[in-house]
């Protein structure tokens, strides 16, 4: 569906024929994960047998793959109302003025959908919106109407859309400039969205970047963002971070619960010269917005296919050694575990970067059967490289200048490269699908 409008039946629930086999549209579907039109069909397909809520998390997937995100949205919304599921009616009304938030005709779609839910007072609300956006922005709003907005705004940035949450906070500042709540509001949004002078972003994901990146990960197994922190935010955590890892020369529990371990104190062969902080959100508290950031949690997630958690951040620095554990996949890599990595400082193939088999996170010979057949205690995960060897075209280290951040499925077979000169500093984390902390590495 890229680059075209959508394509949904004249009759969408009477198209689909009522013995048509739903594992026939999953092996379609893991064949081509990333076709939104799968997911719309499947979606319609859902519908037709009353699986309302399934339909609707259908539908959203597509959307997400859709390039016209407020088109895809509005038909999905449409279909979801003619099925009476008005509730997922509205939350995808929402989500295309979260794509398209100066549309006057969806504030008065999401309306109409509103009246029938009984949400009267939200409707007229949405009404004059639709009317101020039409006459140019009106420069004073009615209270109710910025109530409205900063509803709407509270409701997208709880979703992760805070570059969307932002615009439509700063339409209602364009249409009432003289209202505090307005702009205090936007600041909000702004510091949540972590725009800090530190630890900020550089950009936000515009959709058709989303659905390449998502597209790429489903591929690859991994993806790459360039640019996701400015060099100077990089800088300044190498520096401060570098400092502690090198002036501290024990292991030592800090006193909001973050801790650094030293690899080399552990008598390890493999990693000797790793240090990290661990929980680093607990001794440097801005970063919870890196821990946290909405944007990371939404591709991860898509990605899982199921809601997914930050378990831990830490600060990895390696020395200069002459051996890392070679390639392998995690201890929980058939439950759908994903690694953040953002380099600090520029890496090449002289100190040590992340490195994958493309495409192993699809290879169940290599990967899933090994782990479970000849590791199940999961205490040796690791490959020899006669096993690598016939996969070695395949090999791919990621080099990429300071601020690029990479998500990785460890699933797949992957490592990090040894460490030849200078050091490295990056800061990791990993993504599950159970909410809460690990405590890794405290021995």
């Amino acid at each position: 569906m890229v680059g075209r409008s959508l394509e949904f039946p004249s009759n969408p629930m009477n198209s689909i024929d009522k013995n048509f086999d739903f594992t026939s549209m999953a092996v379609n579907i893991k064949e081509s994960p990333c076709s939104p039109d799968l997911y719309f069909q499947l979606g319609q397909l859902l519908l037709k047998h009353n699986k309302t809520r399934q339909a609707f998390q259908s539908f959203i997937k597509g959307v997400e793959y859709s390039e016209n995100c407020k088109e895809a949205s509005l038909e999905c919304a449409g279909l979801m109302s003619e099925a009476g599921a008005l509730i997922e009616s509205s939350e995808l009304y929402r989500h295309a003025l979260a794509c398209s938030p100066s549309d006057s005709q969806t504030y008065r779609r999401l309306g109409e959908v509103l009246q029938a839910l009984g949400e009267s007072d939200e409707t007229v609300a949405l009404e004059a919106i639709a009317q101020s956006i039409e006459q140019s922005r009106q420069p004073i709003l009615a209270a109710h109407q910025l109530d409205t907005y900063i509803t709407l705004c509270d409701s997208l940035a709880r979703q992760g859309r805070f570059d969307c949450a932002l615009k439509i906070g700063k339409l209602a500042l364009d249409m009432a400039p003289d209202s505090i709540e307005a702009r205090s509001r936007l600041e909000q949004l702004k510091s949540q969205s972590i725009y800090s002078k530190d630890f900020s972003r550089t950009y936000q994901l515009t959709e058709t970047e989303y659905a390449r990146y998502l597209q790429s990960f489903h591929r690859d197994g991994f993806v790459l963002i360039p640019n996701y922190y400015s060099r100077e935010s990089c800088q300044y955590l190498r520096q401060t971070l570098e400092k502690i890892v090198t002036t501290t020369p024990t292991n030592v529990d800090f006193p909001k619960g973050a801790y650094l371990r030293h690899q080399s104190l552990r008598g390890v062969g493999a990693d000797a010269g790793v240090s990290r902080i661990y929980h680093l959100e607990r001794l440097l508290p801005d970063l919870e917005a890196h821990k946290f950031d909405p944007m990371v949690t939404r591709l991860v997630s898509s990605y899982s296919g199921r809601p997914m958690y930050s378990k831990n951040l830490w600060y990895q620095y390696n020395q200069v050694s002459k051996e890392t554990r070679y390639f392998h996949v995690d201890m929980f890599a058939l439950r759908s575990q994903i690694k953040s990595i953002l380099y600090l400082q520029d890496t090449s193939l002289e100190n040590g970067p992340f490195c994958y088999i493309k495409g192993s996170h699809q290879n169940t010979d290599l990967i899933r059967n090994k782990f479970y057949s000849t590791n199940p205690p999961a205490q040796n995960s690791g490959y020899t490289s006669e096993e690598v060897e016939p996969f070695a075209d395949a090999i791919i280290p990621i080099e990429a200048e300071a601020g690029s951040l990479i998500l990785a499925d460890v699933g797949g077979a992957h490592r990090g490269l040894p460490q030849k000169l200078g050091s490295r500093s990056i800061l990791m984390q990993y993504f599950m699908d159970t909410p809460g902390d690990i405590e890794d590495g405290r021995e």
